[in-house]
């Protein structure tokens, strides 16, 4: 999408020179010893006019995560001129969710929408990719 030939991901590659994937910068206060940095239920700003806004049909939400990675900070604008639209983000402003527009459907997000989903009530997004596919 950039062209960034060197590009790495921080825990795969300590010493990357542009590392895109980087340790969340916020963790999740008192987590447990060796769990991801990022775990248990947050909140969410979905941002207008996207995808994923329109899929859960409310501007905030409240998602299970267990990561420990994100998006650089530092690459957001340049990955935004490039096309890639942030469409959800945490409560300082780091990105939680990105979309490509104009793909039949390019919704990736830090949450895991599958530890929320219950027997006969699927994820809204879950649901949104399966009638994407079908």
């Amino acid at each position: 999408m950039l062209g960034i030939g060197d590009a790495g991901h921080s825990e795969n590659d300590p010493a990357s020179a542009n590392p895109l994937i980087v340790q969340v910068a916020c963790a999740v206060p008192d987590g447990a010893g060796g769990a991801p940095l990022l775990s248990g239920s947050i909140g969410i700003t979905l941002l207008p006019g996207t995808r994923l806004r329109r899929i859960m049909g409310r501007e905030r939400i409240e998602e299970e995560f267990t990561c420990s990675y994100e998006l650089d900070p530092r690459f957001r604008a340049e990955l935004e001129r490039g096309g890639l639209v942030v469409s959800g983000v945490g409560e300082g402003g780091e990105v939680r969710a990105v979309e490509l527009p104009g793909l039949r459907f390019h919704v990736a997000t830090l949450f895991q929408p599958q530890l929320s989903s219950r027997l006969g009530m699927p994820h809204p997004l879950v649901l949104a990719l399966l009638h994407a596919v079908s």
